[in-house]
């Protein structure tokens, strides 16, 4: 079935792609304690992973052989995904100092860079979410495990040689954002030998999609925050960025059809909340 003929029939299935994007997986089995806090102290939003009606439908496509279905679904959370990660963390690392001297007046050192790096390190997860469900999907998770696990269990060994060479403390994140982009690279090289996942399709519709709407975004926060200076300024930069986003998503970062999807789950919406 070639892609396009793909894509026409993919237009007919259900608005399931919105509701199955909410979530980032817990990978760091390394600077556990950091996490967990970060976790905590966020009532659990960081959070996201694939709802289970996603991962059924996942599933459910590799059980009848429609490798390419599952696989476009996984594309679809990975980009809905940093889509909805995005909209939030860009504003709050421009503007993680303001936000955290308002939420805790007295700020450790450190706290603000830690925060920024961890959300970095987010949404570079999140951009390959979808990915996982789809090995699960196939049922041969043993590798991808395995390598994967190992790059970010690397995180460790050299967290602790940056502080044992006196670097400072926020070197333990940076060190945990290199592996995480390299594990990125190898969630994407694993699926394609194991899911024969097409690389240029899975740049062009993720990759490629976020890249203006997430420009749009820096550029947005970056204007406000070095233009504009007055108490509670983040509430600003927040909304402004999100408007900006949003739109910009839906003219920039949609394909036809994944707008067709994102209509008719509105649509749905506005209909529920008639009733």
């Amino acid at each position: 079935m070639s892609w396009y003929k793909f894509q026409e029939a993919d237009r007919k299935s259900k608005p399931w792609c919105i509701s199955s994007v909410s979530d980032v997986s817990p990978q760091t089995a390394v600077l556990i304690a950091v996490k967990a806090d970060m976790i905590s102290r966020t009532g659990g939003s960081i959070d996201m992973g694939t709802t289970k009606m996603e991962m059924k439908d996942r599933v459910g496509c590799e059980g009848v052989d429609d490798r390419e279905r599952m696989l476009r679904l996984s594309m679809i959370a990975s980009k809905f995904g940093f889509f909805l990660v995005a909209i939030v963390a860009i504003p709050a690392i421009f503007e993680m100092t303001e936000i955290l001297n308002f939420w805790l007046k007295d700020v450790p050192e450190y706290t603000a860079i830690f925060a920024q790096l961890i959300l970095v390190s987010i949404l570079l997860n999140q951009i390959t979410i979808g990915l996982q469900s789809a090995l699960q999907a196939t049922g041969k998770i043993k590798v991808y495990q395995a390598v994967v696990g190992g790059i970010i269990l690397l995180t460790l060994p050299l967290a602790y040689l940056f502080l044992k060479l006196g670097f400072a403390p926020y070197y333990v994140f940076v060190s945990y954002l290199l592996f995480e982009s390299i594990a990125m690279v190898f969630r994407i090289v694993i699926t394609k030998k194991i899911a024969r996942l097409s690389v240029p399709i899975y740049l062009d519709r993720v990759f490629v999609k976020s890249f203006f709407p997430l420009l749009f975004s820096l550029a947005t926060c970056w204007l406000i925050t070095n233009n504009l200076h007055f108490n509670y300024r983040f509430l600003v930069t927040g909304c402004l960025s999100a408007i900006v986003f949003a739109i910009s998503i839906y003219f920039f970062g949609l394909y036809k059809d994944e707008k067709d999807l994102c209509m008719k789950f509105f649509k749905t919406v506005l209909n529920r909340i008639r009733k």
